[in-house]
C-alpha cells in the first residue's frame, strides 16, 4: 500500500508542477493585463456613533521620484532628476487606495492612520508615506495621503572571484510593474553545477483581495522549478487571521565526489534530484491591539 501511495502522491506533484509550468506565463500575462478589482471600501460608521468625528474626505497625492520644485534639490543633476520622472510610470491612485484602512464617512482614528501608514512603507516602491489629518469647521476631518515613488527596477549581479572573474547570476525585476504594485522579473544562475533561469512574479491584494501571489517558475539542469504561493497576510494590528498555501518543486543536480583523490578526472557524478514541498497554515491572532 505504501509504494502505490507513493507512486500516486508523485504523479500528482508531476502533474501539478508540469500544469503549473505550462500555464505559468499566460497566467502571468492575463493577470498584469485584468484591471484592478477594487475593494470594498471602509463601510461608514452610523449617524451619531462618532465620537472622534467623522472622516470627511481622503486626498491621494501620490508624487513621483523626485522633487523638482525641492528648493534643496541640487540643481546640477536637475536633467537626471527630470528624465528619471519621466522613465518612471507614478503609482496609481488606486494602488494607494486600496491599502487604506479607513475611508470617507468612518469614524476618525489615529491609530488606523497609523497602522495604514505602517503598511504603505512596507511597500518597496514607495520611499516616503505621510498621514495627516486637517479638521474642518464643522468637526470633520480631511486626510492626506502623502507619498512618494521609489525607483523601481532592480538589478541584482552576482560576481564570484574565487577562480578569477566571473558571472554567477543575474537578476532583473520590476518591482512596481506599470504602477500597480506588482512585480516581474527574469533571472539565471550559473555556479558549480547550478543552472537556472526563469521568470518570477508577485501579486499583492490578488484581484481586489487581501491574497498576495507569489509564484516563479524556470528551467535547471536538471529538470524544472516551480513555486507558487497564496497568502493572506495579517492587516497591520486590525485583523485578526492569517493564511498560506504553497507549492515547491526542484529538481537539481547533486555533484557526488566518487574518489579521494582530486586528480582522477571524471571522479564527480551528478546524481539528480528532486525536492518538493507543499504547506498550508491558518493563523489566529490573541491579544491584538486595539
Amino acid at each position: 500500500m505504501s509504494s502505490v501511495g507513493d507512486a500516486l502522491q508523485e504523479a500528482f506533484s508531476i502533474v501539478l508542477s508540469r500544469v503549473l509550468y505550462r500555464a505559468a506565463l499566460p497566467l502571468l500575462l492575463a493577470l498584469v493585463a485584468v484591471p484592478a478589482v477594487a475593494q470594498d471600501p471602509p463601510v461608514p460608521a452610523p449617524a451619531d456613533t462618532c465620537t472622534t468625528g467623522r472622516i470627511g474626505y481622503v486626498y491621494i497625492d501620490n508624487a513621483s521620484i523626485f522633487d523638482i520644485n525641492d528648493p534643496d534639490i541640487d540643481k546640477r543633476f536637475l536633467k537626471a532628476y527630470r528624465l528619471a520622472n519621466a522613465l518612471h510610470i507614478r503609482t496609481k491612485t488606486w494602488v494607494i487606495r486600496r491599502e487604506l484602512l479607513f475611508g470617507p464617512g468612518t469614524c476618525f482614528d489615529r491609530f488606523l492612520l497609523d497602522e495604514t501608514e505602517r503598511l504603505l512603507r512596507a511597500n518597496s516602491y514607495l520611499s516616503e508615506v505621510d498621514i495627516y489629518e486637517i479638521s474642518q469647521a464643522d468637526g470633520t476631518y480631511n486626510v492626506v495621503v502623502d507619498t512618494r515613488d521609489e525607483w523601481s527596477t532592480r538589478v541584482d549581479v552576482r560576481l564570484n572571484t574565487s577562480s578569477g572573474l566571473s558571472v554567477d547570476g543575474v537578476r532583473v525585476s520590476e518591482d512596481n510593474l506599470f504602477g500597480t504594485g506588482q512585480s516581474l522579473g527574469v533571472f539565471y544562475v550559473s555556479r558549480d553545477v547550478t543552472r537556472d533561469y526563469g521568470i518570477s512574479y508577485f501579486a499583492p491584494q490578488l484581484l481586489g483581495t487581501r491574497w498576495d501571489l507569489t509564484s516563479a517558475v524556470g528551467k535547471t539542469r536538471a529538470g524544472t522549478l516551480v513555486h507558487q504561493e497564496v497568502a493572506y497576510p495579517f492587516v497591520g494590528e486590525v485583523s485578526h487571521w492569517a493564511g498560506r498555501q504553497s507549492f515547491r518543486r526542484d529538481e537539481q543536480f547533486f555533484d557526488y565526489i566518487a574518489t579521494d583523490d582530486p586528480t582522477l578526472r571524471g571522479a564527480h557524478v551528478l546524481m539528480p534530484i528532486r525536492e518538493e514541498a507543499f504547506d498550508l497554515a491558518v493563523l489566529r491572532r490573541i491579544g491584538m491591539s486595539t
